[in-house]
């Protein structure tokens, strides 16, 4: 019997028409029946039964309980800094809300649960849930790495990302080594396609900018980037999740050092690839925008509360003075310039070499 299933009779005491498992639930008892005992022995993943997320179906899930709305409007100040939101803020979370709709299954850290869809074959359900027990193992086991990384991505950007990226690099790991031992066990002699992608969500009632979600978009593309990059050095032996988690020296990883951007120093809160992304939307061509990035010495970034619920956000930058900048390139200070011009916004410039970006946003 499994520990979910021993869970229910235990709370339900004689099984009655009222205890039934739904099918759902049965699906869920059936998958962590495998899934539990094969994260354990590949990856080292193991949760007792009293460690076990909740598992909902996501089509019962409201949205608005689980993406708060500080941190959706914190968000939408970043990215709105940055001259990648032209949307106004109401659309903005309209759409995020429809496209998290579409996602197979998200690991909610502050309810301690699991949301996956149902309407997906078996072994994509499989996987769903072994990738975000993934995730809770970590919350459960791996405390204090769940604690120094940044919750929100407006709190720290680069860190957040970096941590994010490893975390879920690791969770693609286990998936991938789950996904092969699964097709070993069940499926190598069995002439079926057990494997069936589901479509994008056609809902398209949310009308946006399609500028923002291309910032939106490039942006949400990261995590996987930086996810494949650790993954590929996890599989490579070069380090481990145990390393990570437990080595002081990698609390303060970056975005830059996954991508091997080695002179891009560890002090940098913002970060390389959001200013990147940024000034290659703004018409710096991206290998200028690359040598920009890459130039931030170190950099402070901080959303304050102001009154009249409005929201403020300072991104400070000092460029290191040693990059050199080809004849045709711009400079750091001409290429924040030819930004601020473009996605009107308000800089402050102190000499060549620092410049102050600082915007405030009312919700009200």
């Amino acid at each position: 019997m499994s520990a979910l299933v021993g869970v229910i009779l235990v709370a339900c005491g004689m099984v009655s028409s009222g205890c039934l498992m739904s099918a759902f639930e049965k699906r869920v008892d059936a998958a962590l029946d495998d899934v539990l005992p094969a994260l354990e022995r590949l990856c080292g993943v193991a949760l007792v039964s009293d460690q076990l997320p909740t598992v909902a179906e996501s089509s019962l899930i409201d949205f608005g309980d689980i993406f708060q709305e500080e941190d959706r409007r914190r968000e939408y100040l970043l990215y709105n800094a940055m001259g990648g939101v032209v949307s106004d803020y109401d659309s903005y979370a309209s759409e995020i809300t429809r496209r998290s709709v579409g996602h197979l299954g998200f690991y909610d850290d502050r309810s301690h649960s699991i949301w996956v869809r149902s309407d997906i074959d078996d072994g994509r359900f499989h996987e769903v849930i072994a990738h975000e027990l993934t995730h809770a193992w970590v919350k459960v086991q791996q405390p204090l790495w769940r604690l120094e990384r940044p919750r929100r991505l407006s709190d720290s950007p680069d860190a957040h990302l970096a941590r994010l990226g490893i975390e879920e690099g690791f969770a693609m790991e286990c998936v991938s080594r789950y996904r092969k031992d699964r097709w070993d066990r069940v499926y190598r002699d069995v002439e079926k396609d057990w494997f069936v992608a589901v479509g994008e969500p056609q809902d398209t009632t949310v009308m946006v900018d399609p500028r923002t979600f291309d910032f939106i978009d490039r942006a949400s593309g990261w995590i996987p980037s930086l996810a494949d990059g650790f993954r590929e050095q996890y599989l490579r032996d070069v380090v481990d999740f145990g390393t990570v988690v437990n080595d002081p020296s990698f609390s303060q990883i970056q975005t830059a050092h996954l991508l091997s951007i080695s002179e891009v120093p560890r002090d940098t809160q913002f970060g390389a690839l959001l200013l990147r992304e940024a000034l290659t939307l703004h018409g710096v061509p991206w290998p200028n925008a690359e040598a920009v990035a890459r130039s931030v010495g170190h950099d402070e970034f901080e959303i304050t509360e102001a009154q009249s619920g409005r929201l403020c956000s300072v991104l400070r930058l000092v460029f290191e003075n040693g990059q050199s900048f080809p004849a045709r390139w711009l400079s750091p200070r001409d290429a924040m310039s030819k930004w601020a011009a473009s996605a009107s916004k308000q800089v402050e410039f102190e000499g060549d070499d620092q410049v102050l970006v600082s915007e405030c946003i009312s919700f009200s």
